[in-house]
């Protein structure tokens, strides 16, 4: 799929992509992707605190907002608030809907939107990406919040 992605972009926003940091500090907020150390590291909310420990080494920051596993939570280690924003696109909450964070005041709000759902399978089904009916079935079908952790613990 990630090729699918940069074969429609132009060189000039691939460029401009690959410059961008990996994790961004705003307002006493560190906003990453997997983990403040690695862009593809796997945190859960049932993660073990000695894992989540060892990914916040050396953050200075009171909260850490990220994604990757698209399970939101919101848990402190160490005195350190980590997380989760969600996922818009591909939830994996166990119901449909955007689910998303808003950060105001270094304040995190984790919220969920619906959205026509059945106007998205369609554009995705008609898309030529190439796992357009998997994604098709879990925007209609999201998988378990619960379930999904568990897979990612057993693959970090």
């Amino acid at each position: 799929p990630w090729d699918w992605v940069v074969e429609r972009l132009d060189p000039a926003t691939v460029e401009r992509l690959h410059g961008l940091p990996h994790s961004l500090s705003l307002d006493g907020v560190l906003y990453c992707h997997g983990s403040p150390r690695s862009d593809e590291e796997i945190l859960t909310r049932v993660s073990p605190e000695h894992r989540v420990r060892a990914a916040l080494v050396g953050v200075e920051e009171r909260l850490v907002v990220g994604g990757h596993t698209h399970v939101q939570y919101d848990r402190v280690v160490d005195g350190i608030r980590l997380v989760n924003a969600g996922s818009v696109g591909m939830p994996y909450e166990g119901r449909q809907g955007a689910f998303w964070a808003l950060v105001e005041d270094g304040e995190p709000d984790l919220r969920r939107t619906p959205y026509a759902i059945g106007a998205a399978v369609v554009l995705v089904r008609a898309s030529s990406w190439p796992d357009a009916e998997q994604l098709a079935g879990w925007l209609l079908e999201p998988p378990d919040a619960d379930e999904t952790s568990g897979y990612f613990e057993s693959i970090a």
